[in-house]
């Protein structure tokens, strides 16, 4: 199985949610992808580049897990889609 891992990183209150998310899966047997430690964005990235990634990983995924902890609208919207 693999499990896409989605949410916002943008407040403590989030980061907190988001980690306890994230460390939960990773006791799992299953592989996943944490968008927040794989897509290090720097200066001069291509964010489409990041983005298509993304999609790319969500239509490979059998489960999204998903933070919700401030409601973060792309988070929302991988969710969604």
């Amino acid at each position: 199985m693999k499990i896409y891992v989605a949410g916002g990183w943008f407040n403590p209150e989030q980061e907190k949610a988001l980690t306890i998310v994230e460390d939960t899966v990773k006791k799992t047997n299953h592989s996943h992808f944490m968008p927040r430690h794989m897509n290090l964005g720097t200066d001069g990235v291509d964010w489409q580049k990041i983005f298509d990634a993304n999609i790319q990983h969500l239509d490979d995924c059998d489960l999204v897990v998903a933070s919700t902890e401030g409601k973060d609208m792309g988070t929302l919207w991988e969710c969604g889609y």
